[in-house]
């Protein structure tokens, strides 16, 4: 009899038991229900019964003993009812688990219910959930079920205490016809409303009638802000309306507000410094702003005078350690307006250095020193990048003393001066060759630039070598024959463990890849310091591989290429030959040299950056142990010059690394301003000589397809739109990944939603349906990559890491640029 008491709890007895015994889910709700609110009847099958359930090996079974009194409860409540998770980590302040546990509805008899409690008990079990709880650390994975009579609403859905997005002080509403659960699957667009103080407005609705009235809203929201006071947060309320009755489904806080900061606790920012979120999308460390603004600043330089361009170089500010990007035109920085077409010509004449840089940029275009750079490039320079990249990773730093580690960083670091440079020279040459081919396609066949991209179908093959390598290693998991297609496969560890051959094959796949920046801060991991994420990846791989071995799907680089020869047979019948062979040459041109830019940013900055990391982590420990630092990763609060001083010691670093590492931590919580600054707008072209006219428009043309333009307005029924990047449809669940740490959440069939990508994310991003990025253009990286995998993709939302709700079913549009449920 006690282990019946204890094992099935009404909801009326338990609020006052521990979050331990019952779960987040049930006893928020029971504590509603205790204080009169209308939460439907029902019962917790408590936590000790899921513990005892799950001892033993083999799927979870509902205990013999406690069928007949499980039944009986269920029979009480009436049918149907709904079984739902209810776990201990649920519905708290840190973590929510939207979206991640199973609920089972219409459940209409007693085997349905057993089978319910059990579907509910497995996936609790999976990996997915394992990696979700690990990243959120909260380790604790006990699970009660609450089982409660189902509604049959009239209208239904869910209402946020705060706007989601912005964090504005209003209550917004989401409605459906009949259970909400239709809204949360995706499975429908809802009605919705937001309430700011009494003024109730509808915003959007699906097709019909109104599912709601303002008095209605304006109740929902009244309900919503009491349960914000009692819970002493803003809510995210599940609600019901039933028999004029409103009821609360469930009330978790809202874990992904955005903060609001007082103005005045920002610093200003010139408006001609442009927020530059594609390569930066969150801060940049002291020491990785030591590392990259001179750097920069040189490298555009050399890139700018090579092809005599109207930009002199950019300047790297920070803000809020936050990266903004000053372009400088030649002559330097300059507060008039661009000078009107008429005077240029005039300016060229009379100013010896200007005529000179025009002169040097005619010379560049009849030179093709263009196809020099980037031919070069493939033959020479990215052979040899990779040899001595390589080489960098294989030296044993701790044979090097501290003196030899501080020298060690200085020669890494005149090598990255140098490899950055090479990197803008390709992106300088690149946008004159693609250029040409984008600008012929329109002017001799009337194409915009997205359908001239479409058409070339040219490979980047840096941005999935490394997800090719990862199914390399899969197939060797596995066995190449279809027999082996149901092989069990367990994890990379346990693999290399038990097969030496496998283990050399991982290792190989380290030293190749392992030293790819994740992020573009020294700061950031490499590939090889975050292994949890090759996990998924792999398992992504490995289900890549069986369909292969039953169908005849293909590796991402065994897919077709570009055919030049198809482009350039196209119809041109009113071009003269001449028109005809510069086609040519441009197809073939453009198809050749397209993936130089995603190659030269990882044998550019990205690799080199790695090899920084790694000798400045081993300077960080070395000085932690000594006691010059309170934390090796105290290093990266440091600029270079300092870390120097750090080998001496002294409670004044020690204070400068204290303090720097709380103003960093707080920049987090002032949230970004990706709408500040703009570029300024290039002068009027148009009386310079035709090769530097071309020059200097391919040049904004090519990077502004790379930054993207400002989001666009987003239609009323979508929840996100933007720039339509690659073409296609897919639908699956929201994973909203702000960074390295999120990886270990990205499953098969995600929808990536993040800020940007970079192509060393390529082994995360095989395995995802789509691609939904805040920042970039047409030739951004997560437009590039997903064209490479195949997959839709949108670019240049602005905001769809906040509109966007993590584990909300969606379907994206990579042809329409929108994002709908």
């Amino acid at each position: 009899m006690h282990t019946t008491v204890s094992a099935l709890i009404p909801l009326d007895e338990a609020a006052g038991l521990p979050v331990g015994v019952i779960g987040g889910k049930a006893l928020r709700l029971a504590k509603l229900r205790a204080d009169g609110r209308p939460v439907p009847d029902g019962f917790v099958l408590s936590t000790a019964v899921h513990d005892r359930a799950t001892r033993s090996a083999g799927a979870p079974v509902l205990p013999g003993e406690l069928r007949e009194s499980f039944i009986a409860a269920c029979d009480r409540l009436g049918y149907p009812i709904v079984v739902r998770s209810s776990a201990v980590a649920e519905d708290l302040a840190g973590s929510s688990f939207a979206g991640q546990f199973e609920s089972v509805l219409h459940v209409a008899s007693a085997d349905e219910a057993i089978a319910a409690v059990e579907r509910c008990w497995r996936a609790a079990t999976s990996e997915h959930l394992a990696a979700y709880r690990d990243a959120r650390r909260t380790g604790d994975g006990s699970l009660a079920l609450l089982v409660q009579r189902q509604l049959d609403p009239a209208s239904a859905g869910v209402a946020f205490g705060r706007d989601p997005v912005s964090g504005d002080d209003r209550v917004v509403i989401e409605a459906v016809a009949g259970l909400a659960d239709r809204l949360l699957d995706g499975a429908t667009s809802p009605e919705r409303w937001t309430v700011e103080h009494d003024a109730a407005v509808r915003r959007a609705g699906a097709d019909g009638p109104a599912l709601l009235d303002e008095a209605e809203a304006r109740r929902i929201a009244e309900l919503v802000r009491q349960l914000g006071e009692e819970f002493d947060a803003p809510q995210d309320v599940e609600w019901a309306l039933a028999g004029g009755e409103l009821n609360v489904v469930q009330s978790r806080p809202i874990t992904t507000l955005p903060l609001p900061v007082p103005a005045a606790a920002r610093e200003p920012v010139p408006a001609t410094w442009l927020r530059d979120s594609l390569h930066w999308p969150d801060r940049l460390s002291p020491f990785g702003v030591g590392i990259w603004a001179g750097t920069m600043r040189a490298g555009l330089g050399r890139a700018a005078d090579l092809f005599g361009l109207l930009i002199s170089t950019a300047e790297v500010h920070v803000v809020d350690h936050r990266v903004y990007a000053e372009v400088i035109p030649f002559g330097g920085p300059s507060k008039l307006p661009p000078p009107p077409g008429w005077l240029l010509p005039l300016l060229i004449r009379v100013v010896p250095a200007l005529r000179s840089r025009v002169a040097r940029s005619v010379d560049a275009v009849r030179a093709d020193t263009a196809g020099e750079v980037l031919e070069r490039w493939v033959e020479q320079d990215a052979p040899r990048l990779t040899s001595e990249l390589q080489l960098r990773r294989g030296a044993d730093l701790a044979v090097l003393d501290l003196r030899e580690l501080f020298e060690l960083l200085d020669e890494t670091r005149e090598f990255f001066d140098e490899t950055l440079a090479e990197h803008f020279a390709v992106v300088f040459a690149l946008s004159q060759v693609m250029g040409e081919y984008v600008f012929l396609a329109r002017d001799l066949l009337g194409w915009e630039p997205a359908r001239a991209l479409f058409e070339l179908r040219a490979r980047s093959s840096a941005s999935t070598d490394a997800a090719v390598a990862l199914d390399e290693l899969a197939e060797r998991a596995i066995g190449t024959s279809a027999a082996a297609a149901d092989r069990p496969v367990g994890d990379l560890a346990t693999l290399a463990s038990a097969d030496a051959g496998f283990a050399e094959a991982v290792e190989r796949y380290l030293r190749r890849y392992g030293g790819r920046m994740l992020g573009l801060d020294p700061m950031d991991p490499t590939l090889a310091e975050a292994p949890d994420s090759l996990q998924p990846a792999f398992e992504a791989a490995v289900g890549r591989v069986r369909a292969r071995l039953g169908a005849d799907a293909v590796r991402p680089s065994q897919r077709p290429t570009g055919d030049a020869s198809r482009l350039e047979d196209v119809a041109l019948e009113a071009a003269s030959e001449h028109e005809r062979l510069r086609w040519r040459r441009a197809v073939a041109r453009a198809a050749r040299y397209y993936g130089a830019r995603d190659e030269s940013e990882l044998l550019g900055f990205n690799e080199p950056l790695g090899s920084i990391r790694r000798i400045t982590v081993e300077i960080g420990a070395r000085l932690a142990a000594q006691g010059a630092l309170e934390r090796a990763d105290d290093c990266f609060m440091l600029t270079p010059d300092e870390l120097r001083e750090a080998d001496g010691g002294g409670e004044r670093l020690r204070r400068v690394t204290s303090e720097r590492r709380r103003s960093f931590d707080e920049a987090a919580l002032l949230g970004d301003r990706p709408e500040v600054g703009a570029l300024a707008p290039p002068p009027n072209l148009s009386a310079l000589p035709a090769e530097a006219r071309f020059a200097n428009e391919a040049l904004v043309w090519y990077l502004g397809s790379i930054t993207g333009q400002s989001p666009s307005t987003v239609p009323a029924d979508a929840l996100a739109g933007g720039t339509p990047a690659s073409a296609g449809r897919a639908r699956g669940p929201v994973r909203i990944v702000r960074g390295p740490d999120d990886f270990p959440l990205i499953r098969q069939g995600d929808v990536l939603v993040c800020p940007t990508t970079a192509p060393s994310w390529s082994p995360i991003l095989g395995q995802v349906a789509a691609v939904v990025a805040d920042h970039g253009g047409v030739l951004s990286h997560p437009a590039i990559i997903a064209r490479e995998f195949g997959i839709p993709a949108i670019v240049g939302t602005g905001d769809g890491t906040s509109r966007l709700r993590d584990g909300e079913i969606v379907l994206v549009d990579g042809t329409t640029g929108t994002v709908r449920r």
